[in-house]
C-alpha cells in the first residue's frame, strides 16, 4: 500500500465499482435504502455485506464517505436481524443495528444515539439505542485498539 499508493487506491476503486455493478446497492451513501429498511420495505439481504465491503474498500483506498455508509451498513445488519427478532418492531431492530454499527466505526456512543434518535424521531428508544451503542463500542475495541479516524489520519500523515 505504501510502496504503490496509486495502484492500491485503484484496486480499491475497482472493488467498489465491481460491487456496485454486481449488486446495484452500493452506488450512493445508502440513506434512502436505510430509510426504506426502517420503514419496513423489503431490501435484498445482501445489502449489509455489500455495503460493508464497499465502505471498507473506500476506507482503505482514499477514505471518504465512511460516516453515512456506516449507517447504511448498520441498517443492512439490522434488516438481517429482523428475521431473528420477530416479536419486536422491525424498524426498532434496524435502528439498533444502525446505532451499533455507527458506534463501532466512530467510537462515540452518545453521539451515535443522539444522531439516530434525532434523525429518526425515535426518542422513545433512547435506552435500547444506548445499550446497542455501548455494545458496538465494546465490540469495536476488540476489533481495533485505535479509533478509525485517528488511524486513518496517522496513516496518511506518514505518507509524504
Amino acid at each position: 500500500m505504501r510502496s504503490r499508493p496509486v495502484l492500491f487506491a485503484g484496486i480499491c476503486g475497482m472493488t467498489v465499482a465491481i460491487l456496485g455493478v454486481a449488486t446495484g446497492l452500493t452506488w450512493d451513501t445508502g440513506c434512502q435504502t436505510a430509510h426504506d429498511v426502517i420503514a419496513g420495505y423489503d431490501v435484498p439481504l445482501r445489502l449489509g455485506a455489500a455495503k460493508f465491503l464497499a465502505t471498507l474498500a473506500t476506507a482503505l483506498g482514499l477514505p471518504g464517505g465512511i460516516f453515512a455508509p456506516s449507517l447504511s451498513v448498520g441498517a443492512g445488519i439490522g434488516d438481517m436481524l429482523r428475521s431473528i427478532f420477530l416479536a419486536y418492531p422491525p424498524g426498532a431492530v434496524v435502528l439498533l443495528g444502525m446505532v451499533a454499527c455507527f458506534t463501532g466505526v466512530v467510537w462515540a456512543p452518545l453521539m451515535a444515539v443522539i444522531i439516530i434518535s434525532e434523525t429518526t424521531a425515535s426518542r422513545g428508544l433512547m435506552m435500547p439505542l444506548l445499550g446497542a451503542a455501548l455494545m458496538g463500542d465494546f465490540g469495536a475495541k476488540f476489533v481495533s485498539k485505535e479509533k478509525l479516524y485517528h488511524g486513518l489520519t496517522q496513516r496518511f500523515a506518514a505518507v509524504k
